[in-house]
């Protein structure tokens, strides 16, 4: 049996791979009802008192705060609105999962994935095509914050495998790190995210643009959030802020920079957004304990 097809079995029998915490799910659920508020959003949040005291506590914080203190999770909700919310739980929930890591950074690959999450909401706005909804850029921020965890599962579910992988990066060359894992593995962190996605029943919009982030031109349903989470992921690594794996993707689309309408004259201004997410992204970690 080939490595490629050991792991699709190792994928399709590993138990320990954990579903999406319920609370993000509740949340979703009410959101995406008419009758959405702050009290039913908070009664929700309300269940899980460590999220509630991660969410007062980030509404406090100099980068979301506007000047009066937030005493309590509605006044919260209230003031960095139910969308942001929403991501500031996926995000704290997410971290929390598979946090038995052998081979990579674990709090650089969430750095990482966290900016990347705020940078799709921040690339977005410089999109030239439409007005996005705040539904949408809801979805980019959770294809950002999760296009990498196939290289979590590959890491704590195949650790050995992946280390050979992680050893060819360090030792050089100009394969990105997607290129190194088909040719080593037969399989990419890309396809086992989509997988791994799909099995949390994520809306094909995200799965396709997980599947096809290195290669947004291959992407279908997803093809605007796969080529926002391209540009978006090229400039967090080309700031310095890297998965917590040796090799990065070497370079972006140039297709998916043209069809986003984005222009030279954006770059300095998209660079300043993503150092000021990054920021939220540190403010976030230091909540989670990471």
């Amino acid at each position: 049996m080939t490595t490629r097809e050991d792991i699709l079995d190792g994928l399709n029998n590993i138990a320990e791979i954990p579903t999406m915490p319920e609370v993000i799910c509740k949340v979703d659920e009410v959101m995406n009802s008419s009758s959405a508020s702050a009290a039913s959003v908070a009664d929700i949040i309300i269940n899980d008192p460590a999220i509630t005291l991660k969410v007062v506590k980030l509404a406090n914080s100099p980068l979301f705060t506007r000047g009066r203190r937030i005493d309590d999770v509605r006044q919260a909700i209230v003031q960095l609105g139910f969308r942001e919310v929403r991501n500031i739980v996926l995000a704290l929930s997410s971290v929390n999962m598979m946090r038995s890591v052998n081979n990579i950074d674990h709090k650089k690959f969430w750095q990482h994935s966290i900016t990347v999450g705020f940078a799709m909401k921040a690339l977005a706005k410089f999109y030239k095509k439409s007005d996005l909804d705040e539904e949408f850029l809801s979805t980019a921020f959770t294809a950002g914050l999760l296009h990498d965890i196939g290289v979590l599962v590959f890491d704590q579910f195949f650790p050995e495998l992946y280390q050979d992988v992680l050893d060819s990066a360090v030792e050089g060359g100009d394969e990105p790190l997607d290129g190194l894992e088909l040719q080593e593995l037969g399989i990419t962190h890309c396809e086992v995210g989509g997988i791994i996605l799909a099995r949390w029943e994520f809306g094909i919009p995200i799965v396709d643009s997980v599947l096809n982030h290195h290669s947004p031109e291959s992407a279908s349903e997803g093809k605007m959030l796969a080529e926002l989470l391209n540009i978006a992921n090229f400039i967090c690594n080309n700031q310095g802020i890297t998965n917590g794996t040796p090799l990065q993707s070497l370079g972006f689309s140039d297709l998916a920079w043209e069809e986003l309408g984005l222009s030279l004259d954006d770059s300095r201004e998209i660079i300043e957004s993503v150092r000021v997410e990054a920021e939220k992204s540190q403010v976030l970690l230091s909540l989670s304990g990471s």
